[in-house]
């Protein structure tokens, strides 16, 4: 018997300052200037704009808990192993998301021009009439606060039960046959509170409150030309003048302490998904035109069933708000054979065949059922109302995100081919591989009429953008990967790889995440109690999902990209090693478009890190 246990916390805390220009329909206005290229906006100036100062605060805590245990029982020939597996995993804002919102009090002139930005990856201009470092300039807004925990459970068994056979079958034998069940039992608790925080009684904004100063040099390296440093909110000053009327004088609360709205309500939610499997395979081998084989051949039925709470907000009779719960269970089940063969062809070459069909079922997260509307249309319209949705302020985007507990799990019929000739200190792969998805997921947007809550009282409805995930029918990924991997005497040594991928969803448009190719050449040096690794990797644009919301954006595509890292490991005895790392040593500043460079959307920059880790093995 065997039983294993870890638990890991990671704790991180975020600020993020942020300055935005309006630009959109101010280039209509009254002295705007605008420069068009291939029907795109590259270079314009403003007379009377307006600019926000935003920051967001959080400190996230994250603890995970997996507890793990097996037995090995021998009943005659059959080998019997039962294991099982349960953990749980919390994610809490200690510190729950605040954002602090500050606006230029004057109409500020400003300019900017984005004119090959893409190209060079750095933009050629961002100027302003306005002194972003004199608090007298701005006039705060609002302070928002979110709190978010989630709770990720998951309870898993598992019984597996084998015996060694000898059944000829003329030129292949079976060698072994293998039966087992297995049953899961996953489940997602996410629970969010937004409200508006308010001055404490006696509390006065003073020019303090905008007493932190951004690095002078933070955009040089995108922006040739901008007004360097900005001041931005003290978050220990806001920590102290603000709270949460009517229901907390401190700004650090859970959701457990704040009384759920209606909205809040639509935007929580909870899924349960089980699912159960029952498996059998037999192992063969024999030889085929002097070439000896070895393989597999398996069936597996898989059963699942899921269970979605949420709450949708409505009008009630009365004109007030009404939350009206919803819930949703599916069923699906499924049949996935799958064959694996290796055909030794001669010493040190292998040829290996699989064809294999597997289900992947959607996210919990995807599965919600939860109406987010932007973050930023929901305090608007909770301040204006009506006025908001018949004159939208600056910037307001009436777009939203949501989950789907319709989404069917996509089924995937793959086909691999490899050749492997493995040689003294080294080997080389080709492998092809054709994967033909069912039921493929991705994002569809459709408007939906929403109610909202507001300050005043009266709930207001407004035609809402939604993204959420759907069943979009066939999907096609093909490709090719090689692989390289030599060893000297000397120590030195050698890892490259690079795939080529062809695929595209339904209506022919690229697959998401997924890049056309990809390499990545990794040279070390391994000698006694040192390792040293250089690892560069490239990879070209490729379509993203993950920033779809707000700005009309239909194509979000991160353009190509390499980065440098390096890694250094020491044993220093004892069970030992010293680690350092670095990563992004090209310092690389990424890219982002839409459908091509022209539509620019994004320049940003991490810049390079190091890490250092002790590690002991008891």
């Amino acid at each position: 018997m065997r039983f294993d246990s870890l638990v890991s916390t990671f704790d991180n805390t975020i600020r993020e300052d942020r300055i935005a220009y309006g630009v959109g329909a101010l280039l209509e206005t009254p002295g705007a200037t605008a420069t068009v290229t291939d029907g795109v906006v590259t270079a314009g100036s403003i007379r009377a704009g307006v600019i926000d100062n935003n920051t967001e605060f959080s400190a996230q805590a994250h603890l995970n808990i997996v507890v793990s245990g097996r037995a090995d029982v021998v009943l005659g020939d059959w080998s019997l192993t039962p294991r099982f597996s349960l953990s749980r995993a919390r994610s809490k804002l200690d510190t729950p998301l605040e954002r602090i919102s500050f606006r230029s009090l004057q109409a500020p002139a400003y300019a900017f021009d984005v004119n090959g930005a893409a190209s060079g990856r750095q933009a050629a201009l961002l100027a302003t009439d306005l002194d972003l470092t004199d608090p007298a300039g701005f006039a705060f807004k609002r302070l928002g606060v979110r709190a978010i925990e989630s709770v990720d459970e998951d309870l898993t068994g598992l019984l597996d039960l084998r015996r060694p056979v000898s059944v000829d079958l003329g030129r292949t034998v079976l060698t072994e046959i293998a039966f087992g069940a297995q049953i899961s039992d996953r489940s997602r608790d996410y629970q969010r509170r937004d409200r508006e925080a308010a001055l404490r009684p006696g509390a006065v904004m003073t020019p303090e409150f905008l007493g932190f100063r951004v690095a002078d040099d933070v955009f040089d390296s995108l922006i040739d030309r901008h007004p360097g440093s900005w001041i931005a909110a003290d978050f220990d000053r806001f920590q102290q003048a603000f709270r949460i009327p009517r229901e907390s004088e401190e700004l650090a609360v859970g959701p457990d302490a704040l009384v759920p709205t209606g909205a809040d309500l639509q935007n929580s939610y909870r899924v349960g998904e089980r699912v159960g499997a029952l498996y059998a395979r037999t192992d063969f081998e024999g030889e085929a035109g002097g070439a000896p084989f070895s393989g597999n051949l398996g069936l597996r039925l898989v059963a699942t069933r899921t269970a979605v709470d949420g709450a949708f907000l409505n009008a009630g009779e009365s004109g007030g708000a009404a939350i009206r719960p919803v819930s949703k269970v599916g069923t699906d089940a499924a049949l996935l054979p799958s064959f694996n063969i290796a055909f030794d062809l001669d010493r040190g070459r292998r040829l290996r065949l699989a064809a294999s069909r597997t289900m992947t079922r959607p996210s919990l997260a995807d599965l919600r059922l939860a109406t987010v509307p932007a973050s930023s249309l929901v305090s608007n319209i909770y301040e204006r109302g009506q006025a908001e949705i018949d004159a939208p302020s600056p910037g307001s985007i009436f777009t939203g995100v949501g989950g789907n507990p319709d989404l069917s799990p996509y089924m995937s019929t793959n086909l691999d081919a490899s050749y492997e000739w493995s040689f003294p200190q080294g080997a080389l792969s080709l492998a092809v591989f054709h994967k033909s998805i069912d039921d493929f997921i991705g994002l569809v947007e459709a408007p939906e009429m929403l109610v909202f809550e507001t300050r005043a009282g009266p709930l207001v409805r407004a035609e809402v953008m939604m993204s959420r995930p759907a069943n979009l029918g066939r999907a096609v990924s093909r490709g090719v990967e090689v692989g390289l991997h030599r060893r000297l005497p000397s120590g030195f040594g050698l890892w490259a790889s690079g795939t080529f991928t062809d695929g595209h969803g339904p209506e022919g448009r690229s697959l998401a995440g997924v890049s056309r190719l990809a390499y990545s050449v990794n040279p070390f040096f391994e000698r006694g109690p040192v390792a040293i690794g250089l690892s560069w990797s490239w990879r070209s644009a490729f379509r993203s999902e993950a920033d779809m919301q707000g700005g009309g954006v239909t194509d979000f595509t991160v353009g190509p990209a390499g980065y440098l890292d390096a890694q250094a490991s020491f044993e220093i005895g004892s069970g030992g090693t010293l680690v350092v790392a670095a990563s992004n040593l090209t310092d690389t500043t990424d890219l982002a478009y839409e459908y091509d460079t022209r539509r620019l959307l994004q320049l940003g920059r991490v810049g390079p890190s190091l890490t250092a880790s002790l590690r002991w093995s008891l």
